[in-house]
Formats: structure tokens, C-alpha cells, sequence
């Protein structure tokens, strides 16, 4: 409600605010309520066939009539406990504590394309290096054909196993001469963990020169 002071009433107008929708034109209405009787001769003199003008310039006439219903709701006495409550609430001081912060700008697109190439160049480059260690330790096809190469690290780690075999084996047959008390003293099943362990060992070695 809006108090109206008019220089030619001599009370002042209470009236009740209507917006239009200026997607879909329509005729506004606005309920008034009045004391006395001289007051409506006078706000249909001074309202009635009265021009209004749009911000677009559409022109509009106003027409003043009775209400069908002369009855005026009665204000609303009962004060609501949680007006005025929002601003203690916890959501709603994070949410004013988000919205303050400064907004944080993307990074321009060259920027983006250039992170983007990298991270494909990357990609392409962990490929190529897993394609050639797969090829590396494939094992070859007997029907192909084609020859299959030789890795000169694949041939050196096969002498070193033919020599730690042939180390093992002498020391079976030579006990003290070759590899002293502590490994004649070894079973058989023991040499053969030794054996393993041995080759656990060069593969391990093995996968870190090829990965450097």
C-alpha cells in the first residue's frame, strides 16, 4: 500500500500497485478504497478517460467504476516469527559469502589449446614407449614370415642367465673350489631359490634401463 497525497482530495489515497506483463498486454485493475462519497466524484473526475503513457509510448485510457464487492480485506495483524530471520541463517550467510568473493576467470583459449596439446603430446609419447615395449618383449609368431629383430640388451641379459646357470652348475660339481663353504653347503632345491632370485633380480634391472 501506497499513500497518494493529491492536491485536489483532501484525504489521502490508499491504493493497491498492479504491474503489467509486457509480454501479453492487459488491462490493469486497481481496487481503491474510500471514506466518504465526495472523495469517489472527485477521483472519477480527476482519474476517469485519464491518459497513460508506457515507457514505449503506448497510450492508455483509464476508466473508474464501482467494485462489484464492496468489501475491503482487513490487514494482516499477526506478525510472523521468522520475518527477518534469514539473515541469522547459516546457508544464507555462506551463500553472501560466496557470492563477495571475486570471480575467478577462466584462462584465455590459446592458453587452453596449448595445455591441451601438451597433455596429447604426452599421451602420444607414453604410447609410442609402451607399443615399443610391447614389441620388445612380444613373443614371435612362427608362422610370420617376416624376420624378427634382435635387442642387443634381450641377447645380454641371456648371456648373463647362461653364466649364472653355469656358475650354479660348476658349483654343484666343484663344491669349495668355485664358491667357497657357505654356498657348497646349499641343497640342491636351495641353489635353484638362489637361481630364481637371480633371475628376479636381472629382470628388475632389466625394466629400469629400459625405462631410462
Amino acid at each position: 500500500m501506497e499513500q497518494i497525497e493529491c492536491d485536489e482530495m483532501k484525504e489521502p489515497l490508499q491504493r493497491t500497485k498492479f504491474f503489467n506483463n509486457y509480454k501479453h498486454q492487459r488491462h490493469s485493475q486497481a481496487y481503491e478504497e474510500l471514506k466518504k462519497h465526495a472523495d469517489v466524484f472527485e477521483f472519477a473526475e480527476l482519474l476517469n478517460i485519464h491518459l497513460f503513457v508506457n515507457e514505449k509510448g503506448a497510450q492508455f485510457k483509464a476508466v473508474v467504476e464501482y467494485a462489484p464487492s464492496q468489501r475491503v480485506p482487513k490487514p494482516c495483524s499477526r506478525n510472523d516469527s521468522r520475518e527477518g530471520t534469514i539473515f541469522k541463517d547459516s546457508d544464507y550467510l555462506e551463500f553472501l559469502k560466496v557470492i563477495a568473493k571475486p570471480a575467478e576467470n577462466l584462462p584465455s583459449s590459446e592458453i587452453q589449446l596449448e595445455k591441451k596439446k601438451a597433455e596429447l603430446s604426452g599421451f602420444a609419447r607414453n604410447i609410442y614407449y609402451y607399443e615399443k615395449l610391447a614389441l620388445k618383449y612380444k613373443v614371435p609368431n612362427k608362422n610370420l614370415t617376416s624376420p624378427v629383430t634382435c635387442d642387443p640388451w634381450k641377447q645380454y641379459h641371456q648371456q648373463e642367465s647362461a653364466k649364472l646357470r653355469q656358475q650354479i652348475q660348476m658349483s654343484l660339481n666343484s663344491n669349495m673350489h668355485l664358491m667357497g663353504d657357505s654356498l657348497s653347503s646349499l641343497t640342491v632345491k636351495e641353489l635353484k631359490q638362489l637361481e630364481n632370485r637371480l633371475e628376479r633380480g636381472i629382470t628388475r634391472i632389466r625394466s629400469k634401463k629400459v625405462i631410462n
